[in-house]
């Protein structure tokens, strides 16, 4: 650990921590109406049970019911902590839990960024550019599980792969499931997110098992397919990009930016049974969500965050190029996958849609940004006559 962290990793984040509480100060703290209605209920009503000594069990399935937050259940907990602990002041505690972890995330990118790096100035400007990117310090004055899903899909992504960095596969397979299970009742983005860490694990399954177990191979994935048609996984998940095509959102506003939407036409009830009709709405939604993700400069912000955000992320997506031909020089796996995760957050935009402050693309765009800064230090190389391993 000691020889993990460098002085710049450390800067990192003692500027992190005056960073965001100078922003706090000026700006204060932000309640998410999701907070006010339903994880801090749903967190208060489990305390309460669990305080009065009943049935605790039971009353938390009846409360996944009552709350729907099945797919925040870790966040919850969280919550539940923080009011326990500290009562009226919880949405101030969990605030500053998002600066220290934000903080401590920051200085361990930086010091991972280090260990792959050749030039360590690049490795710290890179920490810079994860503190100044705007969604990264504007979601984390919101009493919201942000900051804290990002933190945690970082850590857990550095866990699951050392376990196949050192071929230990079967370590590597029980930790993907278990990181998957953890991050998917923070987020339900998780189960897009997650679909490259799923095919790199079946990948390996498969080179694992291909001579000796083929035939147990072939069955698991026959039992795979059978289970996830026969169940109600599939139907839901066609039902819910159906109903993000059927209202036809591309960017959604949040809280006092509600009206701030832009949507395709109408949807035609009268075709609603028409195959060709879905297929071409679909088509076109997955298109204008796609440009709107990408595209650098925001609709419905202030002109000169705008601008500021455009020219950051055009500085970042030139550097990602760079870096996209670093890996194919390299095989990084670790910068590969931060890649596949920014490429996977595209598909999740594109099959629901897009929030106005970037809330659910703050951890695909830290990772991009990490991947820029791989990009950057493969150009001050290739400048200075270094060859790339």
């Amino acid at each position: 650990m000691k020889t993990f962290f460098t002085k710049e990793s450390i800067s990192i984040f003692f500027i992190s921590l005056i960073f965001h509480a100078l922003a706090l100060m000026k700006w204060g703290i932000h309640v998410t109406n999701d907070y006010k209605g339903i994880y801090k209920p749903a967190a208060l009503h489990m305390l309460s049970v669990i305080m009065g000594g009943g049935d605790w069990i039971g009353e938390f399935g009846n409360l996944l019911t009552i709350y729907d937050t099945a797919t925040h259940l870790v966040w919850i907990i969280v919550v539940m902590f923080f009011n326990y602990c500290f009562a009226e002041s919880a949405c101030y505690a969990i605030v500053v839990f998002n600066i220290l972890l934000t903080s401590v995330l920051y200085s361990v990118l930086v010091a991972f960024c280090q260990r792959n790096f050749g030039n360590k100035i690049i490795a710290f400007i890179t920490g810079l550019m994860l503190l100044l990117f705007y969604p990264n310090f504007y979601w984390v004055l919101f009493v919201d599980p942000t900051c804290f899903y990002r933190a945690l899909f970082f850590f857990l992504f550095f866990l699951l792969l050392s376990p196949y960095l050192e071929k230990k596969p079967y370590v590597f397979f029980t930790t993907v499931v278990v990181s998957f299970l953890l991050l998917a009742m923070v987020r339900i983005d998780t189960v897009v997110l997650f679909l490259p860490i799923f095919v790199f694990a079946f990948f390996r399954l498969y080179q694992l098992w291909r001579i000796k177990f083929i035939y147990l191979q072939a069955l698991l994935l026959s039992i795979g397919c059978f289970v996830f048609f026969k169940s109600n996984l599939a139907e839901s998940i066609i039902q819910v990009i159906y109903s993000f095509t059927k209202y036809g959102y591309i960017v959604m506003g949040d809280g006092s930016y509600q009206n701030s939407t832009i949507a395709i036409e109408a949807f035609d009830t009268a075709k609603a049974q028409n195959f060709l009709y879905i297929l071409t709405r679909f088509s076109k939604l997955l298109v204008y969500r796609t440009f709107y993700y990408l595209s650098p400069l925001r609709p419905f912000w202030p002109t000169h965050y705008m601008v500021y955000h455009g020219l950051f992320l055009g500085v970042v997506y030139i550097l990602s190029i760079a870096s996209m031909r670093r890996i194919w020089v390299t095989k990084n796996t670790f910068f590969s996958m931060m890649i596949s995760f920014f490429f996977a957050s595209i598909l999740l935009h594109g099959l629901s849609r897009i929030d106005m402050f970037l809330r659910t693309a703050v951890t695909p765009y830290t990772f991009l940004i990490v991947f820029s800064g791989y990009g950057a230090d493969y150009i001050w190389a290739r400048l200075k006559g270094i060859t790339i391993n």
